[in-house]
């Protein structure tokens, strides 16, 4: 008779792996990583402009030249944050143009 391995035995078997990209994309969300550099300057611009805001044209360009690379959830978050950023900061400009032309 012969004895058969018992299949229903799992302490044995070595943990699941992670997917390589769940680490990628959680790390980037802390740390750019494997993003473009016009994703993270546009993000980086987007939050500087909101204090220096004539930084905000640069933001919206970086955004803009960010959205013709490869895109990932991390990147978009930066983008965005670019675009928004920027155009708050563009904003100001302009209403800080405005008021020095039309002030009397």
């Amino acid at each position: 008779m012969s004895k058969e391995p018992n299949t229903a035995d799992t302490t044995s078997m070595p943990p699941p792996k992670v997917p390589r990209n769940y680490d990628q994309e959680a790390m980037s969300l802390v740390i750019p990583v494997g993003q473009s550099r016009w994703a993270i300057a546009a993000g980086y611009l987007g939050l500087v402009s909101l204090l220096f805001w004539p930084l905000g044209f640069v933001s919206i360009f970086a955004s803009i030249k960010a959205l013709s690379r490869q895109r990932t959830g991390a990147t978009w978050l930066r983008i965005i944050t670019g675009f928004l950023g920027g155009a708050v900061g563009v904003g100001v400009s302009l209403m800080f143009v405005y008021v020095l032309m039309f002030s009397e």
